[in-house]
């Protein structure tokens, strides 16, 4: 069972029908890894066949090391992951956010925050912008936390601590220089 995508010209793959060779080797929803920088970690979010050469298309939604997406690829240079740990699964939800357009802080406060305007990217950890880290909102230390509406977003775990490389929320203020 197949369904043309609004995305692209192939057919989409529908499910397990048909003999085992023709199946794809990764299925969507799978947590995917990137051959070419172990740092990348993502999931896959649509199949296609190609009628022409046989081969499948499989589209990732990058959430660790490069988020974004979704970007085109064939199977060579994906790896099957295994089952994450409870901080591999944080660190992938808020990479889900950061692709979506929205601040990783999102994922455990349960309500949207949203970037500043002048944020930095999120893909490019070393172009210039606001970033959590020059945020005098931002409290340094082993647990990093956002201290904005007087400390309002902290839930006192994991899943609001605050990295520095992050883009800025629209409450980012710069931090002035001692």
């Amino acid at each position: 069972m197949t369904k043309q995508s609004d995305q692209h010209s192939l057919p989409l793959w529908g499910g397990s029908s048909g003999p085992a060779e023709h199946r794809p080797l990764f299925a969507v929803g799978e947590r995917v890894g990137y051959h070419r920088d172990a740092s990348w970690r993502g999931r896959v979010v649509q199949v296609a066949a190609d009628p022409d050469s046989g081969r499948h298309h499989f589209w990732v939604v990058w959430t660790v090391g490069r988020p974004g997406g979704p970007f085109e690829y064939t199977a060579a240079p994906l790896y099957r992951l295994g089952e994450a740990s409870p901080d591999a699964r944080r660190t992938e939800r808020q990479g889900q956010y950061l692709a979506a357009g929205a601040h990783p802080l999102t994922a455990a406060l349960g309500y949207p925050v949203k970037l500043h305007p002048g944020a930095a990217p999120a893909a490019d950890r070393a172009a210039p912008g606001r970033r959590c880290g020059n945020c005098r909102y931002r409290r340094p230390g082993r647990y990093p936390k956002c201290l904005v509406h007087d400390g309002d977003r902290i839930t006192r775990g994991a899943g609001t601590d605050v990295r520095a490389w992050w883009p800025a929320c629209t409450d980012h203020e710069l931090r002035s220089r001692p």
